[in-house]
């Protein structure tokens, strides 16, 4: 519906979610005093009915999604970096964030090329892709944020970012520049 509602047609990228794991025996995403396995949210629902469904909503729509991103296959054995099961550690969000860049960069930048505006650029050494949004980390506090398409962000005045992939920079580095 939101596909048929637009125009310019965007093309859409679906992502498969990335694992969830048991913690103490227990899955970890009970809320408003309901167990995981009362609110139907875990990992297995994840295996067996999220991943299925962005596969078949992807078969039924080609000309729409241009790409499926599974986050879950190459993130189920790093169990480490989600040490709650459910919310990836920092060291998990810069994996997720790297991974997730390296993904959508082609897709993103081909269908750049036939837009109007200047395509996508690789990031410059020394820059790191940060995936998040919400209060700005700590570490991020002295960097130059800027969006995929090399634009800079601006940090709200309560602290936050909207959700998105950044890339990040030390401010140093992009003075020099």
């Amino acid at each position: 519906t939101l596909y048929n509602n637009m125009t310019p047609k965007p093309k859409l990228i679906l992502l498969k979610a990335i694992p969830a794991w048991r913690v103490s025996g227990n899955w970890a995403f009970s809320n408003s005093g309901y167990t995981a396995e009362q609110n139907g949210i875990n990992g297995d629902i994840i295996r067996d009915s999220l991943k299925p469904a962005i596969d078949t909503i992807a078969a039924s729509r080609p000309t729409q999604v241009v790409q499926v991103v599974d986050l879950y296959t190459p993130f189920l054995a790093l169990q480490s970096l989600v040490t709650d099961g459910v919310h990836p550690t920092r060291v998990g969000q810069d994996s997720l964030a790297r991974f997730l860049y390296r993904a959508i960069q082609p897709t993103v930048t081909s269908i750049r090329k036939n837009a109007p505006g200047r395509a996508l650029r690789a990031p410059a050494l020394g820059r790191r892709v940060y995936l998040g949004g919400g209060r700005m980390p700590e570490w991020m506090r002295d960097m130059r944020v800027m969006s995929v398409n090399g634009k800079a962000v601006r940090v709200g005045s309560d602290g936050k970012l909207p959700a998105g992939v950044y890339l990040v920079r030390p401010k140093a580095a992009a003075a020099g520049k």
